[in-house]
């Protein structure tokens, strides 16, 4: 699964109860933070070798996989009081008004979220491992509401809230659970006969190949689903610094551009990394930069410079593809600390 927990995620509850992101807080056990799998302490690890996340205090078996699922609950809530429009399963996207979580639907079940869309009432079910069978089907039109499950097993555990809140709202698989006037059943597999002749899988080097393409594309520089990361200034968090601050003390170098055909090295495991020099872009300059495509969580070979690291699915067919791409930065000291400096001078 793309999502890579394993003992990884990029979500944990405060001391005040708040789901936060890894990102937001302070670093290891300053951050104050607990699992809300099993509510033990945990750390904030932000470190540069590997992607940031949070990790328990001591040894345990819990993975932390109730993070994404209550954390995805959470920015639906703080969607509704922005009013920002959602993609219903339809295609239509009209604004989400209102939303609480565990609200009841007739007398057995409770919605991950009951919320208000476009004045009317929907139950949101939010899937990070098992979806809803039957009986959450059958629930739903017994009380006649209606009700969408939003997939995020595609979706890394380390977004931030401003990536999770576009794949909550938009770029996630999303399917009804319950509609007015469809047929109220799960969906099952083509039988032998009726089933479509299998895709074939694409190559690591179509994968790259793909990637590259389109983040270098005008299309993939504008498009919201894409993860680029932010490299921040120290001592900016994104839930104490006013928008002026924050765009004063973050960057969010874009790729447009790469010097083909680059290097493959195979590996014993998870299929082989291409290096490849590129330049990046942003609004504060443009820099040359090797680009490292590999197929799950490893640190870059050694780096000389500035290094963005693209962790790739292995399967590069659903439209949705761009948001499970997971970015991280390496080897970018003298950036932070430039930035740093700017942020805390007085002349800015």
């Amino acid at each position: 699964m793309l999502g890579f927990s394993n003992g990884y995620f990029g979500w944990a509850e405060n001391a005040s109860g708040t789901m936060v992101h890894v990102g937001e807080v302070e670093r290891g056990l300053a951050c104050g933070c607990y699992c809300v799998t099993c509510s033990r302490p945990v750390l904030a690890r932000q470190g540069t070798k590997r992607i940031w996340h949070f990790a328990h205090r001591a040894d345990t078996t819990c993975e932390g996989e109730s993070a994404l699922h209550r954390a995805a609950k959470a920015v639906l809530v703080e969607a509704a009081e922005q009013q920002l429009l959602i993609r219903l399963p339809s295609g239509l996207t009209p604004r989400l008004e209102a939303a609480t979580t565990e609200s009841p639907i007739g007398k057995t079940r409770k919605a991950d979220v009951l919320a208000t869309i476009g004045g009317r009432s929907y139950g949101i079910e939010i899937r990070v491992t098992h979806a809803k069978n039957q009986a959450a089907r059958d629930d739903y039109a017994v009380a006649d509401v209606e009700a969408f499950e939003i997939d995020l097993r595609k979706v890394p555990h380390h977004l931030d809230r401003g990536e999770l809140t576009r794949a909550v709202l938009d770029g996630a698989d999303r399917h009804w659970l319950y509609k007015r006037g469809l047929p109220n059943r799960t969906p099952r597999a083509h039988s032998a006969r009726t089933a479509r002749p299998a895709t074939r899988p694409e190559s690591y080097e179509e994968i790259t190949n793909k990637v590259i393409d389109y983040l270098t594309s005008r299309n993939g520089q504008n498009d919201p689903f894409v993860s680029w990361p932010v490299i921040r200034a120290d001592g900016i968090t994104r839930l104490a610094a006013s928008q002026a601050q924050w765009e004063r003390g973050t960057v969010s170098p874009k790729l447009y551009m790469v010097r083909r055909p680059g290097i493959y090295t195979s590996r014993e495991s998870g299929g082989p990394r291409l290096r490849i020099e590129g330049k990046v872009a942003t609004p504060k300059g443009v820099a040359r930069v090797d680009v490292e495509l590999v197929f799950d969580i490893i640190s870059p070979s050694a780096v000389e410079r500035p290094t963005l690291l693209i962790v790739c699915p292995g399967i590069l067919v659903e439209s949705s593809w761009p948001g499970a791409l997971f970015m991280q930065w390496h080897g970018i000291d003298s950036w932070r600390d430039k930035l740093t400096s700017i942020y805390h001078s007085t002349d800015v």
